[in-house]
Protein backbone atom coordinates (compact mmCIF):
# COMPACT_ATOMS: atom_id res chain seq x y z
CA UNK A 1 0.00 0.00 0.00
CA UNK A 2 1.46 3.34 -0.95
CA UNK A 3 1.70 6.26 1.41
CA UNK A 4 -0.95 8.15 -0.54
CA UNK A 5 -3.58 5.42 -0.03
CA UNK A 6 -2.74 4.62 3.60
CA UNK A 7 -5.38 5.51 6.16
CA UNK A 8 -4.59 8.38 8.53
CA UNK A 9 -4.54 5.98 11.50
CA UNK A 10 -2.07 3.67 9.78
CA UNK A 11 0.34 6.51 9.08
CA UNK A 12 0.41 7.54 12.74
CA UNK A 13 0.13 4.12 14.43
CA UNK A 14 3.44 3.40 16.17
CA UNK A 15 4.98 -0.06 16.16
CA UNK A 16 4.17 -0.44 19.87
CA UNK A 17 0.44 -0.17 19.15
CA UNK A 18 0.73 -2.58 16.22
CA UNK A 19 2.57 -5.06 18.42
CA UNK A 20 -0.02 -4.66 21.21
CA UNK A 21 -2.93 -5.27 18.86
CA UNK A 22 -1.16 -8.30 17.39
CA UNK A 23 -0.66 -9.71 20.89
CA UNK A 24 -4.30 -8.99 21.76
CA UNK A 25 -5.46 -10.88 18.68
CA UNK A 26 -3.03 -13.74 19.38
CA UNK A 27 -4.16 -14.05 22.99
CA UNK A 28 -7.81 -13.96 21.92
CA UNK A 29 -7.39 -16.63 19.26
CA UNK A 30 -5.30 -18.81 21.57
CA UNK A 31 -8.07 -18.69 24.17
CA UNK A 32 -10.49 -20.13 21.62
CA UNK A 33 -8.33 -23.23 21.05
CA UNK A 34 -9.17 -25.90 23.63
CA UNK A 35 -6.08 -26.99 25.54
CA UNK A 36 -5.59 -30.58 26.67
CA UNK A 37 -6.97 -30.95 30.17
CA UNK A 38 -9.52 -28.18 29.76
CA UNK A 39 -12.13 -30.51 31.27
CA UNK A 40 -10.34 -30.04 34.62
CA UNK A 41 -10.84 -26.26 34.51
CA UNK A 42 -13.99 -24.90 36.21
CA UNK A 43 -16.75 -24.07 33.70
CA UNK A 44 -16.98 -20.44 34.85
CA UNK A 45 -13.29 -19.90 34.14
CA UNK A 46 -13.68 -21.30 30.63
CA UNK A 47 -16.70 -19.07 29.93
CA UNK A 48 -14.84 -16.03 31.27
CA UNK A 49 -11.93 -16.93 28.98
CA UNK A 50 -14.24 -16.90 25.96
CA UNK A 51 -15.72 -13.56 27.03
CA UNK A 52 -12.23 -12.08 27.47
CA UNK A 53 -11.27 -13.44 24.04
CA UNK A 54 -14.19 -11.65 22.39
CA UNK A 55 -13.37 -8.39 24.18
CA UNK A 56 -9.70 -8.68 23.18
CA UNK A 57 -10.69 -9.02 19.53
CA UNK A 58 -12.90 -5.93 19.82
CA UNK A 59 -10.02 -4.04 21.45
CA UNK A 60 -7.59 -5.18 18.73
CA UNK A 61 -9.88 -3.81 16.00
CA UNK A 62 -10.23 -0.54 17.91
CA UNK A 63 -6.46 -0.29 18.35
CA UNK A 64 -6.05 -0.82 14.61
CA UNK A 65 -8.04 2.39 14.27
CA UNK A 66 -6.09 4.07 17.13
CA UNK A 67 -9.14 4.51 19.32
CA UNK A 68 -8.60 5.51 22.93
CA UNK A 69 -11.51 3.38 24.18
CA UNK A 70 -9.82 0.32 22.64
CA UNK A 71 -6.61 0.96 24.57
CA UNK A 72 -8.57 1.25 27.82
CA UNK A 73 -10.68 -1.83 27.04
CA UNK A 74 -7.61 -3.83 25.99
CA UNK A 75 -5.68 -2.84 29.10
CA UNK A 76 -8.52 -3.71 31.49
CA UNK A 77 -9.37 -7.01 29.79
CA UNK A 78 -5.74 -8.15 29.56
CA UNK A 79 -5.11 -7.14 33.17
CA UNK A 80 -8.13 -9.12 34.40
CA UNK A 81 -7.30 -12.08 32.17
CA UNK A 82 -3.68 -12.09 33.33
CA UNK A 83 -4.76 -11.98 36.96
CA UNK A 84 -7.20 -14.83 36.29
CA UNK A 85 -4.45 -16.91 34.66
CA UNK A 86 -1.91 -16.29 37.44
CA UNK A 87 -3.16 -19.05 39.78
CA UNK A 88 -2.61 -21.51 36.95
CA UNK A 89 1.12 -20.92 37.29
CA UNK A 90 1.09 -22.99 40.47
CA UNK A 91 -2.25 -24.74 40.68
CA UNK A 92 -3.07 -25.91 37.13
CA UNK A 93 -3.98 -29.62 37.18
CA UNK A 94 -1.58 -30.58 34.37
CA UNK A 95 1.86 -29.50 33.21
CA UNK A 96 0.42 -28.48 29.83
CA UNK A 97 -2.04 -26.12 31.50
CA UNK A 98 0.78 -24.70 33.65
CA UNK A 99 2.76 -23.94 30.51
CA UNK A 100 -0.30 -22.37 28.86
CA UNK A 101 -0.93 -20.24 31.96
CA UNK A 102 2.72 -19.16 32.05
CA UNK A 103 2.67 -18.14 28.39
CA UNK A 104 -0.61 -16.30 28.94
CA UNK A 105 0.77 -14.35 31.87
CA UNK A 106 4.01 -13.45 30.05
CA UNK A 107 2.22 -12.35 26.87
CA UNK A 108 -0.38 -10.51 28.93
CA UNK A 109 2.29 -8.56 30.80
CA UNK A 110 4.03 -7.74 27.51
CA UNK A 111 0.73 -6.44 26.10
CA UNK A 112 0.15 -4.28 29.19
CA UNK A 113 3.61 -2.79 28.88
CA UNK A 114 3.13 -2.07 25.17
CA UNK A 115 -0.22 -0.38 25.81
CA UNK A 116 1.26 1.76 28.59
CA UNK A 117 4.36 2.99 26.73
CA UNK A 118 4.41 6.73 26.01
CA UNK A 119 4.58 6.17 22.23
CA UNK A 120 1.41 4.10 22.42
CA UNK A 121 -0.42 6.57 24.64
CA UNK A 122 0.34 9.41 22.21
CA UNK A 123 -1.18 7.45 19.32
CA UNK A 124 -4.64 7.28 20.88
CA UNK A 125 -4.60 10.48 22.92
Amino acid sequence: MSATTASPAATRRPATVTAALALLALLALAALIPAPGVADIPRGVVIAGYAFAALKLVAAVGLWRCRRWAAILGFVVVLLDTLAAAPGLLFAPTTTLRVVATLGVILGLATLVLLALPASRRAYA
